[in-house]
């Protein structure tokens, strides 16, 4: 393993390993936060309280940056993609390229057809498709290895389903 793949290998894992602690921790501070009894030394419970409250904050301020970016990186690749007409008279089905990169959708074949869209962490895909002056939109969801969904574009409309090639 190289040392960069091995670094980020480390960034993962640690970032993985704050992800699934936060909920551990938010509780117990929560719970800390209502049940410490003030009665028994009001001044040391008023500086534990606002410690645990800021600790609160500061685990939810990682959770919001840290799952983002474990959530994209899963679906980035390359991407063989089937088109199917359902309905309207367009023609009955094409395949293309796609590239996912930092959950953004690109063309990644030699055929001049603009490809554009997104990608959540949760595998929820959004994507339009141009050629010309012909304009399709679709959405649906991937997971590691696989993706359908539906698209629809002037008066034609069908499914699409997808698997990965890297």
């Amino acid at each position: 393993m190289t040392t960069l793949a091995a670094i980020l290998a480390s960034d993962i894992l640690l970032a993985t390993l704050a992800v699934l602690a936060m909920p551990l921790l938010s509780a117990f501070a929560a719970a800390f936060l209502w049940t410490t009894n003030p009665s028994q030394d009001p001044g040391t419970y008023v500086a534990l309280r606002g410690k645990a409250a800021g600790a609160l904050a500061a685990l939810c301020i990682a959770h919001v940056v840290v799952t983002p970016a474990l959530a994209l990186p899963r679906y980035d690749g390359q991407w063989s993609v089937v088109i199917v007409t359902e309905k309207g008279d367009c023609d009955r089905s094409y395949r293309y390229p796609v590239r996912i990169e930092n959950g953004a959708l690109n063309n990644a074949g030699s055929v001049p057809v603009t490809i554009s869209g997104k990608v959540g962490g949760n595998g929820a895909i959004i994507v339009f498709v141009s050629y010309g002056d012909k304009q399709a939109k679709g959405s649906g969801r991937l997971t590691a290895n696989s993706g359908s969904g539906s698209w629809s574009g002037g008066a034609c409309a069908g499914t699409w389903s997808a698997e990965r090639r890297s």
